[in-house]
């Protein structure tokens, strides 16, 4: 097998793999989940392996390994290996240089709160791609983006009965010098541990409401009709 992987694979080969993995399973637009861990390492040799923030045995070098997968249905797309001693933060750069050059298009990367920063989010919309990011509630403006949230969170048309837990979208810039000056979504969630009986309740008053705003649309639509003597479209 080692003879193998040296005689016959290289980089170039990885690459025209990777794009023709990408044409098969990476149609159209995407969205790619994307994460990181590290590994300790002992063997000599290693370039890549460096000191850094290793979740194990912090004496010893590690090696980072990224990994990407559809979002939608789980399918692995590519991972990466490089230095120990390279955080989470630095890498998106890496990454968006890398869907781009295999042929990835309107992606839209979903990451957790490691890779929350403006030059991120930044690089990000540089590109013309969209994310999905979970933030850090320690920074100011998510601070704000709760507040603007906290008084009807708990709304029951805030409820979301899927996931039992209420959430509300809320519009702000995400940083103070925002690159373009445009607004971002904010989904703030709030878990109370929703019982079994409080949860039918919930979806019961949501059924209604939407029934009530259905025939109130009927009723608006009705009246403008028999006013102007026009066919409104619903």
């Amino acid at each position: 097998m080692s003879l193998f992987f040296k005689n016959y694979i290289n980089d170039a080969k990885i690459h025209t793999f990777l794009k023709k993995w990408v044409e098969n399973v990476g149609k159209g637009s995407i969205y790619i989940s994307y994460d990181s861990t590290n590994m300790n390492c002992e063997a000599n040799g290693v370039d890549i392996a460096e000191y850094g923030a290793a979740k194990d045995y912090e004496t010893k070098k590690q090696i980072n390994i990224s990994y990407v997968f559809d979002q939608k249905n789980g399918i692995p797309l590519f991972y990466e290996l490089y230095s120990g001693s390279v955080t989470d933060i630095v890498e998106i750069k890496k990454l968006i240089d890398k869907c781009k050059s295999i042929g990835l298009k309107d992606v839209v990367f979903v990451l957790d709160r490691g890779y929350y920063s403006q030059s991120n989010v930044e690089k990000i919309l540089k590109c013309s791609n969209g994310f999905v990011m979970m933030a850090k509630t320690s920074v100011n403006t998510i601070k704000e983006a709760i507040d603007l949230a906290r008084d009807d969170v708990e709304s029951p048309m805030n409820y979301i009965p899927s996931e039992k837990i209420y959430g509300k979208r809320v519009e702000k810039l995400l940083f103070k010098q925002d690159l373009k000056g445009q607004e971002r979504y904010f989904y703030v969630f709030k878990n109370l541990n929703v019982s079994d009986y409080k949860h039918e309740i919930l979806v019961k008053y949501q059924n209604m409401y939407n029934e009530i705003e259905a025939l109130i649309d009927k009723v608006i639509i009705f009246c403008t009709n028999w006013g102007c003597g026009q066919k409104v479209g619903h």
